[in-house]
């Protein structure tokens, strides 16, 4: 363990832990709830979210029970960001069994790769479409071959990285 934080008994309330990581590679996010109904229902909706230092998304979950496991990998997160990175990249379904669809928006025309990473950090899947418009764009991931699980997906483009998370489940 890394570190921890808590407890946390205040409803509707934000809270901030700030984490440092001094090493790439694989980690494993953990949120336990106590009362076993995770940051939903009758205590409200909320969620969770892991951001680097540039306060981009690494991860994000909400509705869960006693607790959640979310896999990252830290050295594809270092990310910089001008513009509303939910609009970026997107997945769906998620998770997936058989097909998904990439969807991002390119707000300059751009250079761009998409890659599908194990939470060992190997590359399991690419697409590298080339030179885009700006405007929005889609990709066909085929997880049929996948092992279910948790992988990261990252758009790649001249300047920034962006990623998210796709689980997989047969």
């Amino acid at each position: 363990m890394i570190d921890s934080g808590g407890p946390y008994s205040d409803p509707n309330m934000v809270h901030r832990d700030t984490i440092e990581l001094s090493t790439e590679g694989c980690y494993i996010f953990t949120i336990y709830d106590a009362g076993g109904n995770g940051i939903c229902c009758t205590n409200g909706n909320g969620l969770y979210l892991l951001q680097d230092d540039q306060e981009t998304e690494v991860v994000m979950g909400g509705p869960f029970g006693y607790y959640e496991k979310t896999e990252f990998n830290a050295n594809i997160v270092s990310v910089h960001t001008q513009f509303d990175q939910t609009r970026a990249l997107q997945v769906f379904p998620n998770p997936v069994s058989t097909f998904a669809t990439a969807s991002f928006h390119l707000v300059n025309p751009d250079n761009v790769s998409l890659t599908l990473y194990n939470t060992f950090g190997q590359k399991v899947w690419s697409q590298q479409p080339g030179y885009l418009e700006a405007g929005d764009h889609h990709a066909e991931i085929d997880a049929g071959n996948l092992a279910n699980g948790v992988y990261i997906l990252q758009l790649t483009t001249e300047n920034k990285i962006y990623t998210r998370k796709i689980t997989v489940n047969h």
